[in-house]
């Protein structure tokens, strides 16, 4: 059976008033029916739980909580949070924070990004700086990753033989 994980913060709960996100709903429906839904929670797995049991959101198996002290970073952690899923036939990740995305990506992962119209606009971030670059960067990474594959399999030439 397939295995999805879905980033709680940005997909399923909205991050400025902790409400559902209704979009969010829809997909982690979907993905309930066809196989096996992970949350990926917060550091605070309370505030997690409470969250999915007010909002009746009980088709997952799990909710894997963040561990402030497993990484330096929000990617590293969220890393550490779906690595031993790797192992269980993780299909794909749902995420919302491009950056993470992306470094999920380079580390072999397969994601989902998950963009909510709040969110496309860089000045709608609660995050931004004058200077938001996260998708040129991915767009840039994704470009490397085919250009490498391409490159495992090119047909020797007349001269190689």
């Amino acid at each position: 059976m397939s295995t999805f994980a879905i980033t709680i913060d940005g997909v399923l709960r909205k991050q400025l008033d902790q409400t559902i996100n209704q979009d969010g709903l829809f997909l982690y429906e979907a993905l309930s029916y066809v196989g096996r839904v992970a949350l990926l929670g917060s550091d605070r797995p309370d505030v997690d739980d409470r969250f999915c049991r007010i909002n009746g959101l009980n088709r997952h198996f799990e909710i894997i909580p963040e561990a402030i002290e497993s990484a330096s970073t929000a990617a590293g952690r969220r890393i550490q949070q779906v690595r031993s899923m790797r192992q269980e036939g993780l299909q794909f990740v749902v995420e919302p924070d491009p950056e993470i995305a992306l470094e999920m990506f380079r580390n072999g992962m397969t994601v989902l990004p998950y963009l909510h119209p709040r969110y496309t606009q860089p000045s709608f971030r609660p995050d931004y700086s004058s200077r938001a670059q996260p998708w040129e960067t991915l767009i840039s990474e994704v470009d490397y990753q085919i250009d490498m594959k391409a490159k495992q399999i090119e047909l020797p030439t007349e001269e190689d033989e």
